[in-house]
């Protein structure tokens, strides 16, 4: 996975096109194909707040799940270590980060509730395509995008992306 300009995308799934810019190929993630998909009127599937929403939602998970991989604090020798001046453990600062990312995920999750939450889960951080999650959850086919649309939106009012009215 890489964070290309606030973008979780899969490796290789971004592409320079013809004038240099960068472009996202749909077929690497749920998220960038319904960001690029166009509804009957002609519309992106999820506007670009949803679309920032589930990335940041995804980056913290990621994120998250980088501590508990990393742990140990290393000096500038290259060698562990794991002591303050004081005799305390040192955190390391990647997994002050995770922390970080942890409680932000967390509250995120809760304030969009644990059923919205299960399916962002799945789509925006497993990355889960939307037939796979309608089996996981036995619902009917198409069903996926709306509830994911709606639990978009609870995600982009807990970040302030978008207004309660919206």
């Amino acid at each position: 996975m890489r964070d290309h300009g606030g973008q979780r995308v899969r490796a290789g799934s971004i592409a320079p096109d013809l004038t240099g810019e960068m472009r996202i190929d749909p077929r690497g993630n749920p998220l960038a194909w319904l960001r690029v998909r166009r509804d009957k009127s002609g519309l992106p599937l999820i506007d670009t707040s949803q679309f920032e929403a589930g990335s940041r939602f995804a980056r913290d998970f990621a994120r998250s799940r980088i501590g508990a991989v990393s742990s140990v604090s290393w000096d500038a020798t290259g060698s562990p270590s794991g002591r303050r001046k004081t005799g305390g453990r040192v955190p390391a600062t990647l997994g002050d980060a995770a922390v970080d990312a942890r409680r932000r995920y967390s509250a995120a999750k809760a304030a969009v509730g644990p059923d919205f939450a299960s399916l962002l889960e799945d789509v925006c951080c497993l990355e889960i395509g939307l037939g796979s999650a309608e089996k996981k959850y036995g619902w009917p086919p198409r069903t996926a995008k709306v509830v994911l649309q709606l639990a978009l939106s609870a995600l982009a009012r807990h970040y302030g992306l978008i207004g309660e009215a919206a």
